[in-house]
């Protein structure tokens, strides 16, 4: 499945669609994610395209948190209002989803949670963004009296660089690489090669433990990337590495969902 990400942030190979008229006052959260296979998700092509509208609002009424706070007895009623469906035209489409295993009993998207990363609510990502720029300030602050103007320049890219790095903690990220992901390669030398990209994916796309742990769970997930998918002509299945998933190109691949469902 290609679950879920309809937002008006742009990034290459993601669908960007706004969840209109979804809006919760209880509910942080007024985005999802989505991937660009969603275009050829084959649960989807076997449904009609009308379908396909109303299980994006299922969706958005999953992120809003319509499905999880309306009571059982007024979800029907509440989701006909949402979707703009009579009772009867809404039992037909609920059944038709079910059948295609694109929603339960419960009308909960199916798989919902394994896209949706932790780190995806705007709360998180704003106090995250946060830290980094409190961060920023402290590095960029020199404890060494200026001599004169190039040195204190020079001096302090060199202090802000060291304290960045200093902060990346490369050895609980292996450990946790290793807990999560037993059956990849394990990492027996940390290497500048490897040292250098994960401390580029700490700076620029997981500042946190907890986004490597989702990031390892989702890696975790793909058939292709843990090995269980024979190799071409029958040859040895490929298994990805610490040192292959963080490098820039493979990470954002990745992200995009182009090794789930391979």
């Amino acid at each position: 499945m290609f679950f879920y990400d309809i937002t008006k942030r742009t990034r290459k190979g993601y669908v960007s669609l706004e969840a209109q008229n979804m809006k919760s006052s209880s509910a942080p959260q007024q985005w999802f994610r989505t991937y660009a296979e969603i275009i050829n998700d084959p649960k989807l092509l076997l449904i009609a395209p009308s379908d396909r509208w109303y299980f994006v609002g299922i969706l958005a009424m999953k992120c809003s948190a319509v499905l999880d706070k309306t009571p059982p007895e007024k979800l029907d009623r509440v989701i006909c209002q949402q979707l703009r469906l009579t009772s009867d035209e809404w039992q037909e489409c609920s059944r038709r989803l079910k059948e295609e295993g694109l929603i339960d009993s419960d009308y909960q998207p199916i798989n919902w949670n394994k896209r949706q990363f932790k780190s995806d609510t705007s709360a998180a990502r704003t106090r995250e963004y946060r830290e980094r720029k409190s961060l920023e300030r402290v590095c960029d602050v020199t404890v060494t009296p200026p001599e004169t103007e190039t040195e204190t320049e020079t001096d302090k890219k060199n202090t802000s660089s060291f304290k960045k790095d200093s902060r990346v903690p490369v050895a609980k990220i292996i450990d946790l690489y290793h807990e999560k992901l037993p059956k990849l390669p394990i990492v027996q030398k940390i290497t500048s090669a490897r040292r250098g990209n994960i401390k580029q994916r700490w700076r620029e796309d997981l500042p946190k433990l907890d986004n490597w742990e989702n990031f390892f769970d989702y890696v975790g997930q793909s058939d292709f990337l843990m090995g269980r998918v024979e190799g071409r002509n029958g040859g040895k299945p490929f298994m990805a590495s610490l040192e292959w998933i963080t490098k820039s190109a493979n990470y954002t691949k990745i992200l995009e969902g182009n090794y789930h469902g391979v």
